[in-house]
């Protein structure tokens, strides 16, 4: 999967050279220091499910803020590939790595959260054929309705809690992918076969 993810990437990044040239990778590279005045700007804080965003409603400064979240960048990056190259349930596996590209970004917004309806697919269709484990399902439901009510409870009350909800979808897929099935339970599908092209 990271393989074919891979050269996926570089070939549409030589496709979008060949196509339009060097100036959009040149003009995307001058404005990365200005994405920064994003971060500045409380009103949009409410509408980021971030990590970074809670703290700096809660009152952090953007060093602390950033410094933060690029920690919990690097457990989720640890624990995803960990997982991953463990072996184990793979719809609980392909989950956990939806979860962690939610998680690891500063800089999101509630639309790219669409991904949530993905990792919910995944994680229902392994409580189905695996058996739940407790709390699994209103982990699902408080996921799925995170998007809506997140972003109400922030615009109200300043508090963005988004994070939070996808950082318990993550430690939920982690805890399915690690358990073995119980007794008399289905197992999951095989991983889907690499393709040697």
């Amino acid at each position: 999967v990271f393989a074919s993810a891979s050269i996926s990437t570089l070939l549409l990044i030589a496709a979008s050279l060949g196509l339009y040239g060097t100036a959009p990778w040149l003009a995307f590279i001058e404005r990365i220091p200005a994405s920064r005045e994003l971060y500045e700007i409380p009103q949009l804080w409410e509408k980021i499910p971030s990590l970074y965003s809670f703290l700096r409603l809660s009152g952090a400064e953007h060093g602390l803020a950033i410094t933060l979240q690029t920690c919990a960048l690097v457990v989720v990056l640890a624990l995803t590939c960990l997982t991953w190259f463990r072996g184990g349930a793979y719809r609980a596996r392909a989950a956990m790595l939806a979860a962690g590209t939610l998680l690891m970004p500063p800089y999101l917004l509630y639309y790219d959260y669409a991904v949530i309806a993905v990792i919910i697919a995944f994680l229902a269709a392994d409580g189905m054929e695996r058996r739940w484990q407790p709390g699994d399902q209103i982990v699902l439901i408080i996921a799925a309705i995170s998007p809506l009510a997140g972003s109400l409870l922030a615009n109200n009350t300043g508090i963005q809690l988004g994070w939070f909800a996808t950082a318990a979808l993550f430690a939920v897929a982690m805890r399915r992918a690690w358990v073995k099935a119980p007794e008399g339970a289905a197992a999951n599908p095989p991983e889907p076969a690499q393709s040697n092209s």
